[in-house]
């Protein structure tokens, strides 16, 4: 939902996503990810879709293996995003997809998280 705030008519015209992303600190080897390697990466996305913040890092996930599985622990570097996608609203799936799979594939992952959600610039 979207909250109707009075102000710049322009801005409220605009359609944007913010795109957050959790970049593993090992590779799906167990391999330690060097940490410029994945300050690349976020430097890489800022300077194609015009900013990006990294969070305090690294951040620890939990998950379970299966349904009342074993805890896992693993250790992410989080940041994200926002893209204007006014115009484009097709097309920012396929994008969003074209890039989770390279970053898997840099990245040594089956998986990489990545969500989007819409949002208002205030």
């Amino acid at each position: 939902m979207i909250i109707d705030i009075p102000g710049d008519a322009a801005a409220s015209n605009r359609k944007m996503v913010k795109v957050e992303f959790l970049l593993p600190r090992t590779t799906g080897a167990g391999e330690a990810i060097d940490m410029r390697y994945i300050m690349g990466e976020i430097e890489r996305i800022a300077a194609r879709e015009g900013g990006a913040t990294a969070l305090k890092a690294p951040v620890e996930g939990l998950w379970a293996k299966g349904a009342g599985g074993e805890i896992e622990k693993d250790q992410h570097v989080s940041f994200f995003t926002v893209i204007d996608i006014t115009g484009r609203e097709q097309s920012i799936g396929e994008h969003l997809l074209r890039l989770k799979r390279q970053m898997e594939e840099k990245f040594g992952q089956e998986d990489i998280f990545i969500l989007a959600s819409e949002v208002q610039r205030i």
